[in-house]
């Protein structure tokens, strides 16, 4: 067995089970490049729910990923370091092409219909 403790373990398994659904990780990156990051806006741009998006942030907060800053009534979210760093390294897996081999066959061969090969 590793040398992690229960805390550190425990800590990874929420990170996991946080981040390894596409809307979470699609809600940091857009907190760190939306023009309005406040709660309503974000669950608009991700395709989500406003409550899911405000638990979503809240846990979020409590792994200091994000702060949330009022302003009038608006309550705006900002990246911590560690969640700039992580929603760099999500932007990068979310923007990455698919493989030509991992696309099915139908779209590889698309266009070559026809054709003496």
């Amino acid at each position: 067995m590793g040398t992690e403790t229960l805390e550190e373990n425990q800590h990874q398994a929420t990170l996991e089970n946080l981040f390894l659904r596409p809307k979470p990780a699609r809600l940091l990156v857009s907190v760190g490049s939306g023009e309005k990051p406040y709660a309503l806006a974000l669950a608009k741009e991700i395709d989500c729910t406003y409550a899911h998006t405000v638990k979503l942030l809240m846990k979020m907060e409590e792994l200091g990923l994000v702060t949330f800053n009022k302003k009038g009534r608006t309550k705006f979210v900002e990246l911590t370091d560690h969640g700039k760093d992580l929603a760099d390294e999500f932007e990068i897996l979310l923007t990455r092409r698919i493989p030509k081999r991992m696309l099915p066959a139908e779209s590889v061969v698309e266009g070559s219909e026809g054709k003496a090969e």
